[in-house]
């Protein structure tokens, strides 16, 4: 798997490459992302209810978005990507017991932004997706038996555990500053999941006793704030 996709961000940053030499701005940005994963739902579910403690959800993370745009017009290309991480956690009402489950969410993507006008966009996107989490349970009160059912999954060193792919729809605007191809974009997106990944593995710890689905579909809704720093031609 790690060689099948150290070939993936080779033939990435080749491909992106070759059209880099009509490259016209660096867009970099905070980025925040609202996750809809309903197999990734559950086991949080379980596990919460199997260790007795409060329900919590993994839809929030933020992070930061970076990407070139090429291309003169009214079209413009967009290869890039965005790393994203959530921290969510919940304690038990006697304060013995804690669950805290960290994402981070990487992508790469390419695609075309359409300007309607010099101030308004809508786009779309290819996306290659990994999801990783680590998982940190706490129980300083009485044994229960939950606690013999963490365990781990293995090495999830590789970025590239729980990977799948999908498309994005965008659209914003364009504020420009002075300076030519510079300015800001703030730009809503919509990322729909074409495949499933496994999340479970992808876990460097996990409740051993879950036998549910262990692979999901992942949408996403978020905005970024990108600044566009203009590039040598």
């Amino acid at each position: 798997m790690i060689k099948r996709f150290t070939l993936l961000v080779l033939f990435y940053t080749i491909f992106t490459s070759t059209i880099f030499a009509q490259f016209k701005s660096l867009n970099v940005g905070p980025v925040y992302s609202n996750h809809s994963r309903s197999e990734l739902d559950k086991y949080v579910d379980f596990f919460t209810a199997a260790t007795g403690l409060p329900a919590m959800a993994m839809a929030n993370a933020y992070g930061v978005s970076f990407s070139v745009s090429s291309g003169n017009g009214s079209i413009q290309g967009i290869f890039g990507g965005s790393y994203t991480y959530g921290l969510n956690s919940t304690v038990s009402s006697d304060k013995l017991k804690s669950l805290v489950l960290k994402q981070g969410n990487f992508n790469l993507n390419f695609g075309l932004d359409k300007y309607i006008v010099p101030w308004f966009f809508v786009g779309g996107q290819f996306l290659v997706t990994s999801f990783s989490g680590k998982t940190k349970y706490k129980n300083t009160g009485d044994p229960s038996p939950s606690d013999t059912l963490i365990g781990n999954t293995g090495d999830n060193s590789n970025i590239f555990l729980g990977y799948g792919i999908g498309i994005r729809g965008e659209t914003g605007f364009y504020i420009p500053f002075k300076t030519e191809d510079s300015g800001v974009k703030i730009q809503g997106y919509y990322d729909l999941g074409l495949s499933k990944y496994n999340f479970y593995d992808s876990f460097d710890k996990v409740i051993t006793s879950y036998t549910g689905d262990k692979k999901t579909m992942g949408n996403a809704f978020g905005v970024q704030l990108l600044f566009a720093i203009p590039m040598g031609r």
